[in-house]
């Protein structure tokens, strides 16, 4: 077979040789339309791609504000709790401060966890509140104990103030037991020394002040003052030996109590000729007055001398004085405090005469009902007898306090009778006491007001009184039965 080159080849076969041309094909279109559609196409991609980041951005930025938000009410939420603690301080043993702490501490870190949060600031929160919840708890159990310690050391102090006042034969052995209370307690030696040189001293003024008794006795056993002073120097002579008091606080003590008993005896002839003055009733408006009074306090004496009393009034004035010294109930009986109004209206009005309405008031506080009312309420009385209410007004307080009695159980607001009418006559004595009573419908007044303590109100509009409201001033011209006011803009 003949070989020949393949150019050769093609042309003995026929075939004509030509020169190529490569095609200009453009495969996005057809010539200048195909480019723009193609440019667009590139355009809109990053028209996307830009937008796209913009949303994102804005994601990030709304999450982020969403957080500083959560987290800013986060602070606020441990604010809260923080005063809430402290609230419970006020109202609780400090024996449960730790363990309400923690209770109030896991309350409000619950709160904190159902806020929105990104799981970056979710976390941080709970770092947050597992610290919160390690240590807060700690210091108030820190807290409690510190004030459990000053408490138990201030209750040492006094135990062992008494124990040198009352000059008891185990003094040393009370020493001993104080030293071990505050050492336990973490105080130093030099602040023991200290505390009970101050218990001492304390304990020595005491002791000397409970020679009064002593000096009356021995004034009034022979009505002689000289009798009383050698009271004095033998009871002064007796705490110098035991070594409660120096030799200078003796003499001190000695001119004191010498001059107290000089006042003591001429208060006694000024009282003696008083006395011989005085109505039965004046008396017992002096005597009432002055049976609780921390200072001048009715004495045995003035009542035995008195000349207006006769033997019956005397037992029983003794007897209430008796009593007085005994403690006092912490909250007064329904039922005396009751009596106790009315005993006070009707000794205004005169239903009872003065003797009689302070003999019914002495039973119910030092005799034989019970002393079932307080100090307080027993004082009010008092001065409501010898200050009595204006004649015009009796009535309408009667009713007053008659309907609260009767509508306070019937309604069940959840407020005592003697609380809404307590409130409502210390309201009245305030009136009273301003010079502010109405000249008019007193008795609509008592009825709006009552109807407010009997809801369990704290604060209420008075007629008169002037109140802002939108920039402009009102001022209250009549209360509705529900304690609602009426007003007129002050022009």
């Amino acid at each position: 077979m003949a070989k020949f080159p393949i150019k050769s080849a093609r042309q003995e076969l026929g075939f004509s040789p030509s020169t190529a041309v490569r095609a200009n094909i453009d495969v996005r279109g057809t010539g200048g339309n195909g480019a723009a559609v193609g440019q667009a196409i590139v355009g809109g991609v990053k028209l996307i791609q830009r937008e796209s980041a913009r949303k994102e951005a804005i994601r990030v930025k709304n999450r982020e504000n969403l957080d500083s938000l959560s987290a800013e009410q986060a602070k606020q939420l441990r604010k809260i709790r923080d005063t809430k603690i402290e609230e419970m301080k006020g109202n609780t043993a400090p024996e449960k401060w730790e363990e309400n702490t923690a209770a109030i501490t896991t309350e409000y870190n619950t709160k904190v966890g159902e806020l929105d949060l990104s799981p970056m600031e979710a976390a941080r929160q709970q770092i947050i509140s597992a610290g919160d919840m390690e240590t807060i708890p700690n210091l108030a159990l820190i807290e409690a104990s510190g004030v459990i310690s000053d408490a138990t050391v201030e209750t040492a102090k006094e135990t062992l103030t008494d124990a040198y006042r009352n000059q008891v034969d185990d003094i040393a052995k009370k020493e001993l037991d104080f030293a071990a209370i505050m050492k336990r307690n973490g105080r130093p030696a030099g602040e023991i020394l200290l505390s009970r040189k101050a218990a001492k001293a304390a304990g020595g003024k005491g002791a000397i002040e409970d020679i009064k008794p002593t000096l009356i006795v021995a004034i009034e056993e022979n009505g002689n003052k000289d009798d009383g002073y050698a009271a004095l120097d033998e009871a002064l002579g007796q705490l110098f030996e035991s070594g409660l008091i120096t030799k200078a606080e003796g003499a001190e003590a000695s001119k004191a109590l010498g001059d107290w008993m000089d006042n003591y005896v001429s208060g006694r002839i000024k009282a003696e000729k008083d006395a011989e003055k005085l109505t039965v009733h004046q008396t017992y408006k002096d005597f009432g007055s002055r049976i609780l009074a921390p200072e001048n306090k009715l004495t045995w004496d003035e009542i035995v001398t008195s000349k207006a009393l006769d033997t019956d009034q005397k037992a029983a004035w003794t007897g209430y004085l008796k009593a007085s010294y005994e403690d006092a109930p912490t909250k007064s009986d329904p039922e005396a405090y009751e009596e106790t109004l009315g005993i006070v209206l009707n000794g205004n009005q005169g239903i009872l005469s003065p003797e009689e309405a302070y003999d019914e008031l002495m039973q119910w506080r030092f005799g034989e009902k019970g002393k079932r009312i307080t100090n307080d309420d027993f004082n009010w009385a008092v001065d409501k007898l010898n200050n009595p209410y204006p004649p015009e007004l009796i009535t309408d307080i009667r009713i007053a306090i008659k309907n609260n009695f009767d509508l306070v159980w019937y309604l069940r607001k959840g407020v005592s009778d003697e609380s809404v009418n307590r409130s409502l006559t210390k309201w009245i004595d305030n009136l009273i006491a301003e010079d502010k009573v109405p000249k008019f419908d007193f008795g609509k007044k008592l009825n709006a007001m009552s109807e407010y303590y009997r809801w369990g109100q704290t604060t209420f509009y008075e007629i008169g009184m002037e109140i802002e409201r939108g920039g402009r001033t009102w001022e209250v011209v009549d209360i509705d039965s529900n304690g609602e006011p009426s007003v007129d803009e002050v022009h």
